[in-house]
């Protein structure tokens, strides 16, 4: 109760009440490469995803510099996470849409230090979460804490088959109470992070073998948001007479 009458009347945000600020990376611009498309493609533009900037996409298209910020970690003292929500005693912040309920009850999981490795879009797009997440969760454990995140959506159906090939594991936390948590504003595209990613991708690498096809189809299925290719049987039909494999990641396991 507290945390969400002094989150709404003094608009305080989690990392507001953060007793301890480190910075990850620092900021740094990059360039991303130009688009391929045809010439007058990029004017056809007619809307953006809600969650991006139409500024920052329309500057990536054109392959203009784009300025990362820092990258930082927050410490915040006696947290409650329930419900998809994380709680300090000034301040919260809902990370899913989960329902929440009015009163918790008295006895959740008490842990001494954690480092928080979900996030808005981890929880909703399984991509962000093979990139993001298990990246936050490696920042987690080079510092010997350990990493925390929800409970595994009903959709992301390939977790833990990703995480055996990884040999990452997290603590799924329903309800818990604790003592230190880390939270991370780690969304960026800095040198640190890449690092991590191409960690996670040198694991995946090192634990398939080599010997696939040179030319794959992924297609999108439908448990994915609804994005599929109109003539999609004829893309099939075309890709195979060119040699490609096709892969329907929905109905294969990740290690298939």
């Amino acid at each position: 109760v507290t945390s969400r009458l002094f989150g709404r009347m003094l608009k305080l945000r989690l990392i507001d009440d953060a007793v301890e600020v480190r910075t990850i990376a620092p900021a740094v611009e990059r360039v991303s490469k130009p688009l391929l498309c045809l010439g007058d493609d990029a004017d056809r533009i007619r809307g953006h995803h809600p969650d991006s900037s139409p500024d920052t996409n329309i500057a990536r298209l054109r392959g203009d510099p784009i300025r990362q910020r820092e990258s930082r970690a927050y410490l915040l003292q006696d947290v409650v996470i329930a419900d998809g929500t994380l709680m300090t005693r000034r301040a919260c912040t809902a990370i899913t849409d989960a329902p929440r309920r009015s009163i918790l009850p008295r006895s959740p999981v008490r842990l001494r230090e954690g480092a928080f490795c979900s996030t808005y879009v981890t929880e909703r797009y399984f991509a962000h979460w093979l990139q993001d997440g298990l990246s936050h969760e490696l920042w987690a454990l080079d510092r010997g804490v350990r990493p925390l995140v929800l409970p595994t959506p009903a959709t992301r159906i390939h977790e833990q088959g990703y995480r055996s090939i990884v040999r990452l594991e997290a603590t799924h936390v329903v309800h818990a109470r604790v003592d230190r948590l880390w939270y991370l504003e780690d969304h960026e595209l800095s040198d640190d992070r890449i690092a991590r990613m191409k960690r996670v991708r040198d694991r995946l690498r090192s634990a398939v073998p080599q010997d696939g096809p040179s030319h794959v189809f992924l297609s999108r299925g439908s448990t994915g948001r609804g994005r599929v290719l109109a003539n999609e049987a004829e893309v099939h039909t075309a890709l195979r007479k060119r040699g490609f494999a096709l892969l329907t990641p929905e109905t294969s396991t990740p290690a298939e």
